[in-house]
């Protein structure tokens, strides 16, 4: 089903986006999935990889969001 959903932007780049580290959330378990049912390496944009969930500085935690968001976070990964 994902695939034929996706069918219609064959030629567009996949990008996955979690708020989480790239060590944490969904990225590490959906990712190889992902690529093998779409057929194509996948984008991520996210935090990078750390010991901690956040930060621990407010402001930080704004500018990384901001990035994440605006999309400026968008890295070849590997996993």
């Amino acid at each position: 089903m994902l695939a034929e959903t996706l069918a219609p932007y064959a030629k567009a780049e996949l990008v996955f986006c979690q708020d989480e580290p790239q060590n944490m959330g969904a990225w590490s378990f959906l990712a190889p999935h992902l690529e093998r049912i779409t057929g194509k390496k996948l984008l991520y944009a996210g935090r990078e990889a750390a010991a901690s969930p956040a930060p621990g500085s407010p402001m930080l935690f704004a500018l990384e969001q901001e990035a994440l968001i605006s999309t400026k976070k968008i890295t070849k990964a590997k996993h």
